[in-house]
This record gives structure tokens, sequence and C-alpha cells, in this order.
């Protein structure tokens, strides 16, 4: 209330009274009694007790519609700001002390909305934060309630995985796939978590997993989580393979090893002729089973190299040694190595680039009955390139997109004959990529007109 109004009004109520007072003084000494004082020129006392009531009336009224009033503007105040709190603002405080009534409730509000606003920055965070983990997680998330209608779906089910699904839509209803709809209705019935994997795009391996959500004896629904495992499917075939492969591969010759020695045992060692023989088969056969272990190990251990050696070396020097070392096998077979190299100091394993050169050349010197391979190395300011190009029986195109898997032979037989391991080309895949570098292969069969031969091209990035 506006005290330059309420000091005036109260003087006023207080002259009233003393008016009244006035006369009611002078109507007691009238019937006898003596007056503390008195007025001199009163009005009639009826009158003067009329104007007084009037005048007090009209004093309370005043006061009152301005005390009502001021009540009115500070409740209008605090309407805004709730108001202000509902539209999500909360910076505006407001205090004002002229009530005492009001003074608790408004700081009772700004204790509120500070609560509720640090409440409500909190829950932001955590929300923001529970949708950066969704969004950053490599799988889809979908939230769905007690009755399996799909509540949310991150940004990972649709667009990566490229899933329909449709918030406010029933889960089963979602994917056409059988395991998929047994899983959810199972899962929807006992309330237990299930999984199954569905096969899409007749490549992709989808992973389902649908999980209660629930706290004591509240259920909030369920959570569908999706993982592409396609990968994980393929690696699995591919040690399936391998083990498979090996396991063949070692066989083999250690079958053949124990025919002959329990042959030998047998009576056979008193042939001079027939032991030789049988020794030298021998022979070849550990040797073939010394190499195909020898291969495995260092395959393993390409494998298991998680950084490229950074030792500096003479790569020249490493392409003579390994031409070398295989000239008097491609002497036997009349086949010419013509090499043509620049002198190149890279870095690295020798090692690792020995193996490349031993496998490139030695295969092309098992697959060409005649002619020459060309084996070449060219510098330049951005790359270095070697290619082993030979005029052998050339591999078929068909084979060309699998010829560096483990194990793989476009000619079984043949490989074989020759001593082959059919590891050579997935080593060499193998350390090219632990250098960051390329490998390419190109190759003809051959006919009338056309000569044939398979050329492999090595590139490292300087």
């Amino acid at each position: 209330m506006n005290r330059k109004i309420f000091l005036p009004v109260i003087i006023v109520i207080l002259l009233s009274n003393l008016l009244l007072i006035g006369e009611v003084t002078s109507y007691l000494r009238d019937i006898g009694y003596d007056p503390i004082f008195s007025i001199e020129g009163r009005t009639p006392f009826i009158y003067t007790m009329i104007a007084c009531v009037i005048g007090e009336i009209i004093g309370i009224f005043v006061v009152v519609k301005l005390v009502v009033s001021d009540i009115k503007e500070e409740i209008t105040k605090v309407t805004d700001y709730i108001t202000q709190i509902q539209d999500g603002n909360y910076e505006k405080v407001v205090h004002d002390e002229r009530f005492d009534e009001l003074k608790d409730l408004i700081w009772t509000i700004d204790d509120m909305a500070l609560s509720y606003n640090t409440t409500t920055r909190k829950l932001s965070y955590e929300k923001r934060k529970a949708e950066s983990i969704l969004e950053f997680l490599d799988q889809g998330i979908i939230m769905v309630d007690d009755n399996g209608i799909i509540m949310e779906v991150n940004n990972f089910a649709r667009n990566s995985l490229k899933l329909n699904f449709r918030e406010r839509e029933r889960l089963v209803n979602s994917l056409n796939y059988s395991a998929y709809k047994k899983m959810v209705d199972k899962a929807i019935k006992t309330h237990e978590r299930q999984d199954c994997e569905v096969v899409v795009d007749d490549h992709t391996v989808l992973h389902f997993n649908i999980k209660p959500l629930h706290r004591k004896s509240k259920k909030y629904g369920y959570m569908v989580s999706i993982r592409d495992i396609t990968q994980i499917r393929k690696f699995d075939e591919m040690r399936y393979q391998f083990v498979s492969n090996i396991t063949h591969e070692l066989k083999t010759p250690l079958t053949s090893i124990k025919g002959f020695v329990e042959t030998l045992l047998m009576g056979a060692m008193h042939e001079p002729t027939t032991t030789e023989r049988f020794l030298k088969i021998i022979d070849i056969e550990s040797t073939r089973l010394y190499s195909l272990i020898e291969d495995i190990l260092l395959l393993s251990e390409i494998e298991q190299s998680e950084e490229a050696v950074d030792l500096e070396f003479n790569m020249t020097d490493v392409v003579r040694e390994a031409t070398s070392l295989l000239g008097k096998q491609a002497m036997e077979k009349d086949i010419l190595l013509v090499v043509k190299l620049d002198e190149v100091i890279y870095h690295g394993e020798a090692h690792h680039f020995k193996q490349i050169f031993l496998n490139l050349i030695s295969n092309a010197i098992k697959y060409t009955e005649e002619g020459e391979i060309n084996i070449r190395m060219i510098k330049n300011e951005q790359e270095i390139k070697i290619s082993v190009a030979d005029t052998g029986v050339g591999i078929p195109f068909a084979h060309l997109d699998r010829i560096f898997e483990r194990f793989y032979r476009v000619d079984k037989s043949r490989s074989r004959q020759s001593g082959g391991t059919g590891l050579g080309l997935s080593i060499v895949k193998h350390l090219v990529n632990l250098y960051n570098g390329d490998i390419s292969v190109e190759s003809s069969v051959g006919d009338e007109n056309t000569p044939s031969g398979t050329k492999f091209t090595v590139t490292f990035r300087l």
C-alpha cells in the first residue's frame, strides 16, 4: 500500500473520532456530567454522529480499496512470474516485502522455481546424454511399451541398418520374418529375454535381442537391440574353412609318410631300390609338411603384427637375393629370369619383403613351362612399383577374385604336384596390406591369337 495516501486517511479517521468524542462529551455536560473538554459551536449531536460515521466509512473504503489494489498488483506479478515459469523462463525472481502473507508465498515460489529449474536441467542433460549414447552405439535400439507398441527408434536402426520401423506401430508387424515374429511374441507373452538371427537382402545377417525393462515389480516395456553380425559370420565361416583346409593339408602328407613308413617296416626296407624310392617320397612329403607349417606360422605372425617395422633397408638387394635363391629352380625348367631394377631404399622388415618376392617369383616359376619371367622394380617420386610377369598357363577370370584366399587353388592337383601349400599368395596379400601397399593381378589363359600369362603388380607409396 502507498504510505503517502495511507497516512492522511488515518488522520481523517482520527479527526472524525475526535469530533465524535467532542459531541459525546458535550452531551454529557448537558446532562450534568463534567466533561474533560468541550467544543463550542457544535452541530446537533445526531448529525455530527452521522457525518463521522460516513467519514469513517469513506475512509475505510478508500483504505480497503488501496490495500486491495496493492494486493491485486502483487498477485498479478506473482501470476506473471508463474506464467514465465510455465514458459521456461526461470531467471526472473520476484521479492516484495510489503505484505508478509504474500512474501512467504513469493519466496516459496522462488525456491520451487529454482529447484524445478535445477531438476529440469539435470533431466535435460541426462536425456541428451542418453540420446547421444543411443546414437553413438553401432547397433539399432528400439524402445517398446508394455503392449508391444514402438515408442522410439534410433537413427542407426533407420539409416545404417535401413529397417522400416515406425513409431506407434506394433513391433511384431514391423518385419516380416518368421523367426523375428516368434521372438517378439514369445518375449511379450513370457516377459523374458529372447533373441534370434535373421538373414536380410540374401547376405546381411542381423542379430535381434529383446529384453524386458523392469525394476523390482514395476515394468517399463521392452528394449530391442539390433546388431549387424554379417562380418562375424563371415569370419566364423573363414575360420571353419581354415581349420578344415589346414586339417586336410596336414593330413595328406602325414598319411603319405605314415603309409610308406608302415610299408618299409613290413619288409620293404630290405629291398634297396624300393627303400630309396620310398625315402625320397617321405622326404618330399616331410619337406612339404615343414613348408606348410612355416607358412602357417608366418601368416599367424603377420596377422598379429599391429604395426609395420620401420627399419631402413635396400629393397633392390632383397629382390636380387630372392631371384638368386630361385635361379636354380628356373634353370631346371629352362626358364629365363629377366630382371630390371631401380635402386630403392625403403623402410620395413627386409625379411617380410623377401617373402613377398619369393612367393611371387616361385609361383611364376611353378606355373610356367617355357618362356621367361620378367621382374621389374620402378621408382618415381610418389611410389615404388614391382611387377612379376610370366608366360605361364594363366588364371581363368572366374578365379581372379579368390586367388588371395587361404588354401585356394585354381588347379589343386597341379599345385600339390609342384609342392605348393596354398598359402603363398595369402601371405603376400597380408604383407602388402601391413605396409599399406596395393597388389593387383592381370591374367589370360590364352588361345591361338592371345598368349597366356599372369602379371602381379605390387605398389608401395613413398
